[in-house]
């Protein structure tokens, strides 16, 4: 009675039901632990052993997102990661994208949900299909709509972050230009010479452009802005005065002048839109997924001032610019991009 007496009084005691509880609870716990570990699915056990294999500013990438990215592919293993193949592929793609990713915001870069129908768009009428039929195409190759919409909008969005380093400007100092002029020049015969310039010179033409980037404007905006530069250029300023006042391209303080272009380096879409323009004449915009351009052909080589030897300065200028431009933007992305940012991988 007394020993019965004794322990209700101490269960009385707060501190000792408390201590009883927590007894009672690690208790329960790891029975349910030990439940667990024998009862546990295989689907979570896959998921329990998925472990991050890197990360990007300190977002990261797992072994399940890997696994992801490789359709139809079998779950991959640590060692898979280094090892050259599929896998290690995979991985390198998702850093590049949360590199891109992480640039456009630190540049304030987005890319709508219209931008990226407006690029499926395109890609299904270059395709001759319908988007429906695109979509379908895609599943057939195993990638779904919301996959295909993801890499769009990191194709965009890489390409807008090209598009704004490309604005920095690029200089080519007098001796890089003589050696362009001087290897070409030496691949012509004395007699040779001046039947071989003009046929360099025949199919170049002096293109000046004006730019209108999509990127930062709203639908209504980028039309407003398209339809203000289309009225000021049927008034009387000069193409080159609105260039320098309204384009957005890199060359816009030079009159949107592009140079000496040869009409076979263009694109078959622009050379399509191009084709009947005359010296003097304003194309009409050219819209693509990230910018509107605005043409003219400011002068080609046929019955101009130019002559065989000023042609080849200019195309060796106009092939300088292009060729250093891509390099300044490969280097970008292989290197200046990557140093900004914190790259960890752990296999």
């Amino acid at each position: 009675m007394r020993l019965h007496l004794l322990r209700l009084h101490l269960l009385r005691s707060p501190l000792l039901r408390l201590h009883l509880v927590r007894v009672h609870l690690v208790r329960l716990c790891s029975a349910s632990l030990l439940a667990i570990a024998i009862f546990i699915n295989p689907v979570i056990a896959q998921r329990t052993l998925d472990v991050i294999v890197a990360s990007v500013d300190g977002n990261p990438i797992t072994l399940q997102d890997i696994s992801q990215r490789i359709p139809g592919g079998p779950a991959v293993s640590t060692q898979e990661l280094s090892e050259k193949g599929v896998a290690q592929d995979a991985l390198n793609a998702l850093i590049d994208e949360a590199l891109v990713s992480a640039e456009a915001q630190d540049r304030k870069i987005i890319v709508e949900d219209n931008d990226v129908t407006s690029y499926m768009n395109v890609v299904a009428q270059q395709n001759q299909m319908s988007v429906d039929d695109f979509v379908s195409a895609l599943e057939q190759r195993g990638i779904n709509k919301e996959q295909y919409r993801k890499q769009v909008r990191h194709e965009i969005l890489r390409s807008k972050i090209a598009s704004a380093v490309a604005q920095t400007s690029t200089s080519i100092s007098e001796e890089e230009l003589e050696d362009a002029v001087g290897v070409k020049e030496s691949e012509l015969s004395e007699e040779d010479s001046e039947e071989a310039k003009d046929k360099i010179a025949n199919d170049k033409i002096v293109l000046r452009q004006i730019v209108i980037y999509r990127e930062g404007k709203s639908d209504n905006d980028f039309s407003n802005k398209i339809e203000a530069t289309a009225k000021k250029l049927l008034g009387t300023e000069t193409f080159d005065a609105i260039a320098r006042s309204s384009s957005e391209g890199a060359e816009a303080r030079e009159g949107g002048s592009l140079g000496l272009v040869s009409t076979t380096d263009l694109s078959e879409e622009m050379q399509e839109h191009l084709t009947n323009l005359k010296p003097g004449q304003i194309s009409k915009p050219l819209i693509s997924p990230d910018a509107a351009r605005f043409f003219m052909i400011d002068k080609n080589n046929k019955g101009t001032a130019l002559s065989a030897q000023q042609s080849i300065m200019q195309d060796a200028r106009a092939r300088l610019k292009q060729s250093k431009t891509m390099q300044t933007i490969d280097t970008f992305f292989a290197k200046t991009m990557p140093e900004k940012h914190v790259i960890e991988r752990f296999y």
